[in-house]
């Protein structure tokens, strides 16, 4: 009995502790997955101002540089050789903090347009935010059948990604947040990059495109319109229901996003813990 006491006890301490390292979760703006996550001990978000890209140093490239190995709360940009220009830019100092150090700087990242940001729900007033600025501007509409219920989101794709995570994230672990039901059919589709990968751009160099959509919300049919452009600010903000649309089988996409990777990293964590801390408690006390 006391034994059982004492592995109760010590697994509410480790899973506080798992808990806390959890949330301490650090994520990076990414150009094939949208976001992707990196642990909080020294790791770093990296972009690449030559050729645009963002992603968890993939290559390794600020794990590697010795004089910011194993530091955390950095943001910089570094140049190859000393009469270069600084391109390599590496940070582990808050959330999306590669695309935020791009958007300071526009002028040296001529990937990034400004993106209309706002909601707009049938039964509510509309949200409107202060433009974001990202490589991809998203549109997400959705409606009932018989359309006396329709929400529309324009945004950045990046933050769109990243709040539909976080808000599984808060539903998984607390239950206190049902937000990302309506946005799981985008989170599962291919990403910006891929679904533009072949459009051929309009005369002022603005890449657009849509998917439909069919799925279920809280038990009722939905249909939907999921919309990506770059090339020009603010090309989302005139997007409607009316935009012409692509088939899902003719976007050659190697990589379904995040869902089929990142995220289910994150899903695997909580049986790595429960599994590390059996394996602790009947080491401890047998």
């Amino acid at each position: 009995m006391w034994i059982l006491v004492e592995m109760v006890r010590s697994f509410t301490i480790f899973l506080s502790f798992a808990t806390f390292a959890f949330v301490q979760a650090r994520f990076c703006s990414d150009s094939k997955k949208g976001v992707c996550e990196i642990s909080d001990s020294g790791s770093f978000c990296y972009h690449n101002k030559t050729s645009g890209q963002y992603n968890c140093d993939d290559q390794g490239y600020c794990a590697n540089k010795e004089n910011i190995k194993g530091k955390v709360g950095l943001a910089g940009c570094y140049a190859t050789n000393a009469d270069d220009e600084p391109t390599d830019c590496c940070c582990n100092k808050g959330q999306l903090c590669n695309l935020a150090m791009a958007a300071a700087d526009p002028e040296n990242n001529p990937e990034l347009q400004k993106c209309t940001y706002l909601v707009d729900e049938s039964d509510q007033d509309t949200l409107l935010y202060k433009d974001c600025l990202e490589p991809y501007c998203l549109s997400f509409m959705h409606s009932n059948l018989i359309g006396t219920k329709t929400t529309v989101m324009h945004g950045c794709e990046t933050r769109f990604i990243y709040k539909h995570v976080q808000a599984k994230q808060d539903f998984e672990n607390y239950g206190n947040n049902t937000d990302w039901q309506a946005t799981e059919p985008v989170y599962n589709y291919p990403r910006c990059s891929d679904i533009l990968e072949n459009v051929v751009p309009n005369i002022n160099g603005t890449k657009r495109a849509c998917l439909d959509l069919f799925f279920k919300l809280n038990g009722e049919s939905v249909k939907g319109k999921l919309c990506c452009c770059n090339g020009s600010d603010n090309c989302n903000e005139q997007i409607t229901w009316n935009e012409p649309v692509i088939r899902l089988e003719d976007i050659r996409s190697d990589n379904n996003g995040l869902a089929n990777d990142s995220y289910h990293s994150l899903t695997n964590t909580v049986p790595f813990i429960l599994s590390l801390f059996l394996s602790f408690s009947f080491s401890h006390y047998f």
